[in-house]
Protein backbone atom coordinates (compact mmCIF):
# COMPACT_ATOMS: atom_id res chain seq x y z
CA UNK A 1 0.00 0.00 0.00
CA UNK A 2 1.79 3.40 -1.06
CA UNK A 3 1.11 6.33 0.34
CA UNK A 4 3.03 8.98 -0.91
CA UNK A 5 0.68 9.90 -3.72
CA UNK A 6 -1.68 10.80 -0.79
CA UNK A 7 1.12 13.48 0.38
CA UNK A 8 0.54 15.92 -2.20
CA UNK A 9 -3.23 16.20 -1.80
CA UNK A 10 -4.35 19.92 -0.50
CA UNK A 11 -5.17 20.26 3.19
CA UNK A 12 -8.19 21.69 2.56
CA UNK A 13 -9.65 19.14 0.79
CA UNK A 14 -12.97 17.06 1.96
CA UNK A 15 -11.74 13.65 3.29
CA UNK A 16 -14.90 12.55 5.76
CA UNK A 17 -18.11 13.71 6.38
CA UNK A 18 -18.91 13.04 9.83
CA UNK A 19 -22.41 13.78 10.76
CA UNK A 20 -23.08 17.34 8.86
CA UNK A 21 -19.43 18.14 9.34
CA UNK A 22 -16.99 17.83 6.60
CA UNK A 23 -13.50 16.92 8.15
CA UNK A 24 -10.46 17.98 5.59
CA UNK A 25 -7.21 16.41 5.02
CA UNK A 26 -5.85 18.93 7.43
CA UNK A 27 -8.06 18.23 10.20
CA UNK A 28 -7.92 14.64 9.52
CA UNK A 29 -3.90 15.21 10.17
CA UNK A 30 -4.12 17.61 13.34
CA UNK A 31 -6.37 14.55 14.75
CA UNK A 32 -4.13 11.88 14.09
CA UNK A 33 -1.16 14.03 15.64
CA UNK A 34 -3.27 15.12 18.52
CA UNK A 35 -4.78 11.59 19.39
CA UNK A 36 -0.69 10.32 18.70
CA UNK A 37 0.04 12.84 21.65
CA UNK A 38 -2.10 10.84 23.88
CA UNK A 39 -1.49 7.17 23.58
CA UNK A 40 -0.47 5.43 26.45
CA UNK A 41 3.36 3.94 26.46
CA UNK A 42 3.36 0.66 25.07
CA UNK A 43 3.87 -0.95 21.19
CA UNK A 44 0.76 -2.98 20.95
CA UNK A 45 -2.13 -0.85 20.14
CA UNK A 46 -5.62 -2.63 20.28
CA UNK A 47 -7.89 -0.39 18.36
CA UNK A 48 -11.68 -1.24 19.61
CA UNK A 49 -13.30 2.18 18.31
CA UNK A 50 -16.61 1.78 17.31
CA UNK A 51 -16.72 5.08 15.19
CA UNK A 52 -15.25 4.42 11.91
CA UNK A 53 -13.72 8.10 11.76
CA UNK A 54 -12.34 7.50 15.31
CA UNK A 55 -11.01 4.22 14.25
CA UNK A 56 -8.82 5.48 11.40
CA UNK A 57 -7.86 8.31 13.35
CA UNK A 58 -6.69 5.64 16.13
CA UNK A 59 -5.11 3.30 13.55
CA UNK A 60 -3.19 6.92 12.20
CA UNK A 61 -2.17 7.54 15.63
CA UNK A 62 -0.89 4.31 15.89
CA UNK A 63 1.41 4.25 13.20
CA UNK A 64 2.40 7.95 13.36
CA UNK A 65 4.02 6.77 16.96
CA UNK A 66 5.55 3.65 15.36
CA UNK A 67 2.96 1.61 17.11
CA UNK A 68 1.60 -1.99 15.97
CA UNK A 69 -2.03 -2.06 15.69
CA UNK A 70 -3.50 -5.30 16.81
CA UNK A 71 -6.87 -6.38 14.89
CA UNK A 72 -8.37 -9.41 17.33
CA UNK A 73 -10.94 -11.44 15.83
CA UNK A 74 -13.81 -9.90 17.57
CA UNK A 75 -14.12 -8.07 20.91
CA UNK A 76 -14.71 -10.51 23.75
CA UNK A 77 -13.66 -10.03 27.22
CA UNK A 78 -11.40 -13.12 27.01
CA UNK A 79 -10.24 -12.48 23.55
CA UNK A 80 -8.76 -9.09 24.86
CA UNK A 81 -7.89 -10.38 27.53
CA UNK A 82 -5.76 -13.11 25.88
CA UNK A 83 -4.28 -10.62 23.40
CA UNK A 84 -2.94 -8.48 25.82
CA UNK A 85 -1.55 -11.35 27.93
CA UNK A 86 0.15 -12.65 24.29
CA UNK A 87 1.51 -9.05 23.77
CA UNK A 88 2.24 -7.67 27.51
CA UNK A 89 3.26 -4.11 26.19
CA UNK A 90 -0.44 -3.40 24.40
CA UNK A 91 -3.34 -1.24 25.35
CA UNK A 92 -6.81 -0.98 24.58
CA UNK A 93 -8.24 2.16 22.73
CA UNK A 94 -11.97 2.40 22.62
CA UNK A 95 -14.82 5.56 22.19
CA UNK A 96 -17.27 3.59 24.00
CA UNK A 97 -17.45 1.97 27.34
CA UNK A 98 -17.06 -2.37 27.76
CA UNK A 99 -18.21 -2.77 31.01
CA UNK A 100 -17.17 -6.23 31.46
CA UNK A 101 -13.26 -5.71 30.00
CA UNK A 102 -11.06 -6.04 33.06
CA UNK A 103 -8.20 -3.96 31.38
CA UNK A 104 -7.50 -0.61 31.14
CA UNK A 105 -8.79 1.40 27.98
CA UNK A 106 -7.77 4.50 26.71
CA UNK A 107 -10.97 6.40 25.82
CA UNK A 108 -10.76 8.61 22.40
CA UNK A 109 -13.94 10.63 21.60
CA UNK A 110 -15.07 13.49 18.94
CA UNK A 111 -15.58 15.23 21.28
CA UNK A 112 -11.27 15.47 21.67
CA UNK A 113 -11.49 17.27 18.33
CA UNK A 114 -14.06 20.23 19.06
CA UNK A 115 -11.36 21.73 20.78
CA UNK A 116 -9.93 25.08 18.35
CA UNK A 117 -6.85 22.90 18.25
CA UNK A 118 -8.44 19.75 17.21
CA UNK A 119 -9.91 21.54 14.35
CA UNK A 120 -7.79 24.30 12.84
CA UNK A 121 -6.17 23.66 9.87
CA UNK A 122 -2.78 22.46 9.72
CA UNK A 123 -1.39 24.89 6.93
CA UNK A 124 1.68 25.43 8.55
CA UNK A 125 2.72 22.56 9.99
CA UNK A 126 4.02 19.62 7.05
CA UNK A 127 4.48 16.65 9.38
CA UNK A 128 3.19 13.64 7.36
CA UNK A 129 1.87 10.44 8.01
CA UNK A 130 4.54 7.59 7.49
CA UNK A 131 4.84 5.99 4.36
CA UNK A 132 5.46 2.49 3.73
CA UNK A 133 9.14 2.50 4.39
CA UNK A 134 7.89 4.00 7.73
CA UNK A 135 4.90 1.74 9.17
CA UNK A 136 5.34 -0.63 11.64
CA UNK A 137 2.79 -4.28 11.33
CA UNK A 138 -0.48 -4.56 11.27
CA UNK A 139 -1.32 -8.07 12.91
CA UNK A 140 -4.92 -9.76 12.21
CA UNK A 141 -5.35 -12.06 14.85
CA UNK A 142 -7.00 -15.26 14.02
CA UNK A 143 -9.84 -16.18 16.18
Amino acid sequence: MQLNHWQNFPLDIPLVRKGEQVVTRGQFLSHVRLAASSLPDGQHVINLCDDRYLFMVTFFAALLRNKINLLPPNRASDTIVETMRNYPDSFCVSDVAYPNLTVPVHKISWLDFQTTAGMQEVGQCREQLPTTAGMQEVKALAG
